[in-house]
């Protein structure tokens, strides 16, 4: 069987005509993103997990209290506290 490369992105042949390959978007961090969501949508289903269903709301506040145990649990030396991703 021959292998895949990323590169020949094989998934491109089943986009609807019109779709981009690739669209623009702003190089933001992680948390900015979800207090913009949140504060846009605080409502609205962020995810659902073994039918357990989060809103945007309950997500941010889960990823505060986070932020602000962490320097206790010592995870800001495992990892950082912003994680930076182009989403």
């Amino acid at each position: 069987m021959a292998e895949v490369r990323y590169m020949d992105k094989p998934w491109l042949k089943f986009y609807e005509e019109g779709v981009p390959e690739n669209i623009p978007y702003k190089a933001i961090c992680l948390p900015h993103i979800l207090d913009r969501t949140a504060g846009e949508f605080p409502e609205k289903t962020a995810l659902v997990f073994q039918g357990c269903t989060i809103t945007f709301r309950q997500l941010q506040e889960m990823a505060d209290r986070l932020r602000h145990v962490s320097p206790i649990l010592a995870f800001r030396r495992v990892m950082p506290r912003q994680s930076c991703s182009p989403i």
